[in-house]
């Protein structure tokens, strides 16, 4: 049994690091003569997976293990007076590492347009380096607007990341391509509202609604849009109504899955669907 989050060094090249991809796509590639069954924590990691397999003459057994949620409360720890100053303008969020598809360039470049047209509410990343970041941290460090409208903290403990998420106008999940999506279940259990590039894997977590967004221009429309209070307030109750499986629901859909399928297969193609 392989359990699997993503496949995107092999369907994003690009925004991975050479030789690392390589070598990941070729473990990925010699699993399929020996792996009995796949897990994959979306359904977009499941089409990946089988796409890639059947280009190599594989069809394996694979079905969807979402992963689960358990919002538990987080302490109020100590949070930056830097971060504190912030989170009293309610400003935009992103949450995730440093890394080329994310989506930070797009996000920048679209707040500085606004900033530039008079808009006024921040935008604050919480993330720490990843891999290939160097072009992004250059647009960060050298943007007019960091410290005034843009910030970023990069070594924040969860009770600072907690805060931020509680007092934040909305997250902003601009990522071009995701294996699952953590920040949109958080942000959700926050009481916090999405606006979302359209990617699968968002419309798997989130549902359907009219808070997503594709390029440049429906960025600057979506982030106009919530600045109406009726709208953000739509936008809010829509999300709340998603119900996510906590992980002791999805471990033990899983185990009874395997006892009833020890040579898997019998294993259905999602263990647990998550209600809205």
């Amino acid at each position: 049994m392989f359990l699997v989050h993503d496949i995107l060094p092999v369907t994003m090249p690009a925004h991975y690091v050479y030789p690392w991809r390589q070598e990941f796509e070729a473990r990925l590639s010699a699993s399929l003569d020996v792996v009995s069954h796949y897990y994959c924590i979306s359904g977009e990691t499941l089409r990946s997976l089988k796409a890639h397999a059947a280009w190599q003459g594989h069809s394996p057994r694979a079905s969807i293990a979402y992963n689960g949620f358990d919002p538990e409360p987080t302490a109020h720890g100590e949070v930056p007076a830097a971060l504190d100053a912030v989170l009293a303008e309610a400003p935009w969020l992103m949450v995730g590492t440093l890394e080329p598809k994310k989506g930070h360039e797009d996000a920048i470049a679209v707040f500085s347009h606004l900033w530039g047209a008079g808009y006024a509410r921040p935008l604050v990343l919480i993330g720490r380096r990843g891999w290939m970041s160097e072009p992004i941290r250059d647009i960060i460090q050298t943007s007019p607007w960091l410290g005034t409208r843009l910030f970023w903290f990069d070594g924040l403990d969860d009770g600072a990341v907690a805060a931020a998420y509680r007092k934040a106008h909305a997250l902003l999940f601009a990522s071009e391509a995701e294996g699952f999506g953590l920040p949109l279940l958080e942000a959700v259990s926050h009481g916090v509202p999405v606006v979302t590039r359209d990617i699968a894997v968002a419309r798997e977590v989130l549902g359907e609604g009219d808070f997503y967004f594709a390029g440049r221009a429906g960025l600057i429309a979506a982030l106009t849009a919530l600045e109406a209070p009726i709208r953000r307030a739509a936008v809010r109750e829509r999300q709340a109504r998603m119900v996510w499986w906590d992980w002791a629901s999805v471990a033990e859909a899983v185990v009874t899955d395997l006892m009833r399928a020890p040579d898997a297969r019998g294993v259905g193609e999602v263990v647990l669907d998550p209600s809205r």
